[in-house]
């Protein structure tokens, strides 16, 4: 199984994205800690 990670700055001010949109697709098992997921290539929210 696979998690679609998506990756950028939206500022929310602003409605709008100020560093361009990335998908990164990352393998998971049964056992996968979150902390896989939970990287600083997640989305992250400003203002």
């Amino acid at each position: 199984m696979n998690f679609t990670q998506l990756g950028g700055v939206y500022d929310a001010v602003t409605g709008r994205w100020t560093t361009g949109r990335t998908v990164t697709s990352i393998p998971l098992t049964k056992t996968s800690a979150l902390s896989e997921i939970e990287t600083d290539k997640s989305t992250k929210i400003q203002n």
